[in-house]
């Protein structure tokens, strides 16, 4: 009995960790033509980027500067990449990047 016990504990931790779920990824495009990032148009899928959502900078973004506002402060990407995105980014303040 307390060996079934056990088996089931172990199999629901399995199950429970197997269905984490993976971080939505945010890529910039720019369309909504303010080049901030707090404007859900920006993005693909639309939305603002949270907390723990990843950030994808890539061609789509070409010709669009990103200005990472004040309305984003405090959000922390779970990871942020670049790749073939040509142009300027700015991080708070107008800090240059």
């Amino acid at each position: 009995m307390k060996r079934k016990t056990i088996l089931s504990i172990v199999m629901s931790l399995c199950a429970f960790a197997c269905v984490a779920e993976e971080p939505t990824v945010r890529v910039w495009t720019g369309a909504g033509g303010d080049g901030l990032a707090s404007t859900a148009e920006n993005w693909l899928p639309s939305g603002k980027p949270a907390s723990g959502e990843a950030i994808v900078l890539d061609a789509r973004g070409n010709g669009y500067p990103l200005r990472w506002d004040a309305a984003m402060k405090g959000v922390s990407p779970a990871g942020w990449t670049q790749d073939g995105l040509h142009g300027v980014g700015y991080l708070r303040d107008g800090l240059r990047q």
